[in-house]
């Protein structure tokens, strides 16, 4: 599986939450859509699956919008990507039902190295270091 669009607008639309203080006071989704050139309607569909999951929480009133439910170090691009589509899986033969020799083939350990590269590396990456740190990722860190 690929990440989606839905995958990278939800990022996006995290990380505008979190720039517009969104760790601190309720953001609206009329701000964040501005900020990213995203739908609304798309941002809507987005923020539902990212309030179920328990990522953000909606604020009602005047002042409402959404706020973080939890602290951006807590929240990486993996959580992100699993919420909006599931784990990463770059070839199908990664689930043992879609292929038939999935547990006698000679190479799947490189589809499960390769899994677990992406995994690690969006595991590394909090809303925390993209917001609030000049955030880099060296060779050394995977």
């Amino acid at each position: 599986m690929k990440v989606t669009t839905r995958s990278r607008y939800a990022i996006r639309a995290l990380y505008a939450l979190a720039i517009a203080g969104g760790d601190k006071i309720p953001v609206s989704l009329k701000k964040v859509s501005e900020m990213e050139s995203i739908s609304m309607k798309y941002l809507e569909r987005i923020f539902s699956q990212l309030l179920k999951a328990g990522i953000v929480d909606s604020v009602r009133g005047i002042y409402g919008g959404y706020i973080f439910s939890k602290p951006l170090k807590e929240i990486t691009l993996k959580d992100v990507v699993n919420i909006m589509d599931g784990p990463i899986k770059p070839v199908d033969c990664i689930d043992e039902d879609a292929c038939e020799h999935a547990k006698s083939c000679s190479i799947n350990w490189i589809w499960f190295e390769l899994k677990n590269l992406i995994d690690n590396f969006l595991e590394k990456i909090t809303f925390d270091d993209l917001v609030y740190k000049n955030f880099t990722l060296k060779k050394e860190d995977l």
